[in-house]
């Protein structure tokens, strides 16, 4: 058996990473062409369609595209504060019956994380129903020695994780503060792709009005560090007037938004006979190449996102 190269990996990352892919991104022609270049690849493996005749696995997806005016607002003792769309916060909603506004009392959740098994809850019995949640990104200790699994992330400190806790706790919405160091990338990560639309399964409940994040570098902003302040102080004084938060326009989701989308996969009955080099389909300048998984099981199944 002929070990995998680095030459015939490289090939296959500059041709998936080209620019004339569109990034694969869902629905786009790029990912059309990814698909059918992996599929000719498995094909010289020798490889059989998963999926009856065809090497998909077909399934739907639902589209959100965010509302370019949605604006953010924090009112408390009579002042507002509005923080910059895009550059101070990002909102979107996956719901199709979102409000064109949604309102809450605004409640500072520390990390939003309950961890009964390392004795660790940020809500300790509190009624959220309705309310707009302000939480941190990341989790307790994330550093060496710290209470959960020191600088290795558990799913507690996702930023899926507090959304889908937000959602449980019956929340009308959810903000999460970024810093470049919890999140581990900055804040141009957020707002670059945030007006694209954004995909995912229709089957699934999401009962938050929106969803979305507020940059910790709005904290140099006195006003907007004021609303934090207060926000976190509030959080335990429950007996205090509660902020509210109001999102005006929150993006809403096309009922025409959805698409097929698939996963690619082949299956290995035996080991495929040795064959000589061969043309690659489907690429201008037709290159040679071997095949490139080194052993095989009995009935083996080779995936592909």
């Amino acid at each position: 058996m002929e070990p995998i190269t680095v030459k015939e990996l490289e090939s296959h990352i500059r041709y998936l990473s080209n620019d004339l892919l569109e990034g694969r991104a869902v629905g786009t022609k790029g990912i059309e062409m990814a698909a059918r270049y992996q599929e000719d690849y498995f094909k010289t493996m020798g490889l059989e369609p998963a999926f009856g005749p065809s090497f998909r696995q077909i399934f739907p997806l639902k589209g959100s595209k965010p509302d370019p005016q949605a604006s953010l607002e924090f009112v408390a003792s009579g002042v507002a504060i509005t923080p910059v769309p895009w550059d101070e916060f990002v909102i979107r909603t996956e719901r199709d019956d979102a409000p064109a506004e949604a309102a809450g009392d605004l409640v500072y959740c520390g990390f939003l994380v309950q961890a009964p098994e390392r004795n660790w809850d940020d809500i300790k019995g509190m009624d959220l129903t309705g309310k707009v949640l302000l939480v941190e990104i990341n989790e307790p200790g994330n550093y060496p020695g710290g209470v959960f699994d020191g600088e290795d992330m558990t799913y507690y400190g996702r930023w899926t994780y507090k959304f889908e806790k937000a959602a449980e706790l019956g929340a009308a919405g959810v903000l999460i503060i970024h810093n470049t160091k919890g999140a581990a990338y900055g804040w141009d990560v957020l707002r670059n792709p945030w007006p694209s639309e954004n995909f995912f399964l229709p089957e699934k409940n999401r009962p938050l009005f929106f969803q979305g994040w507020v940059t910790g570098a709005s904290k140099t902003n006195p006003a907007v560090k004021s609303a934090w302040s207060r926000a976190k102080w509030q959080a335990s004084a429950p007996d205090q007037e509660k902020p509210a938060t109001i999102a005006r326009r929150t993006p809403i989701v096309s009922s025409a938004a959805r698409i097929s989308a698939a996963c690619r996969a082949g299956e290995a009955s035996s080991r495929p006979p040795n064959r000589p080099l061969q043309p690659w389909p489907g690429r201008s300048g037709a290159t040679t190449r071997k095949p490139a998984f080194t052993s095989w099981s009995p009935r083996g199944t080779i995936m592909s996102a």
